[in-house]
């Protein structure tokens, strides 16, 4: 029986130390040692930190200046004489052209916007010398003012020439006295037609006083 408790006792006392040590070595802070690259014992290395990122280069902003000025090419011919005038000019990296026009050369009036061509007809149907100028247009505003090119439009006479030797019969005139045009003829027959009209009336009126005096009568003598 004593045997048994001894036995026990040694068993339990063994379970403490066991429990006890397990204990001490979870709690027991972990050590490590850095290399320090002077070729001693092994150990944790941790790893580097990363070097710190360089800030972006710095990139000045595009220019916002507005496209430069087209250049217009010259008028052919310069003496136009059908008044179809073509406008022809250097390609410019825009969004569309203003044409102006003038007649003396000093106010200029926009006619025209151009877009996706370097190319504008113009039609004039009056003789004069006239002026173009063309502007390139972005979104950071319009162009200086192109080169000024003129024309000189002179348009032809389209009437048929005369021929000398087999000139065109003349016309007849008509007697002025027996002439009458269509409005002076209607007149005619409007101031006709109300006559008519009148002396219709008239007799219609003396008929009826007439038929008036008879019944009036023909009623006195009966009484």
């Amino acid at each position: 029986m004593v045997k048994n408790k001894y036995l026990y006792f040694g068993l339990i006392l063994i379970a403490v130390i066991s429990f006890s040590a397990i204990l001490l070595v979870n709690t027991t802070p972990q050590m490590f040692v850095i290399d320090d690259g002077g070729g001693g014992g092994g150990g944790y290395n941790p790893p580097p930190n990363p070097p710190p990122e360089a800030p972006p280069e710095y990139e000045p902003p595009a220019e916002e200046n507005p496209p430069q000025a087209p250049l217009l090419n010259p008028i052919t011919p310069n003496v136009d004489n059908d008044g179809k005038i073509i406008l022809t000019w250097n390609d410019i990296n825009c969004l569309h052209y203003k044409v102006f026009r003038s007649s003396d050369g000093s106010y200029y009036e926009k006619i025209e916007n151009v877009c996706l061509d370097n190319r504008y007809e113009d039609y004039l149907d009056i003789d004069g010398i006239y002026y173009y100028r063309v502007l390139a247009v972005d979104i950071f505003g319009d162009s200086e003012p192109s080169n000024e090119v003129s024309v000189i439009v002179d348009l032809f006479d389209e009437e048929e020439p005369i021929d000398p030797i087999d000139p065109p019969p003349e016309e007849p005139v008509e007697d002025p006295e027996e002439f009458v045009d269509d409005d002076g003829l209607l007149e005619q027959q409007v101031e006709q037609n109300i006559t008519n009209y009148g002396i219709i009336i008239t007799i219609i009126v003396i008929l009826g006083i007439l038929v008036g005096i008879g019944i009036y009568y023909k009623r006195k003598m009966r009484k």
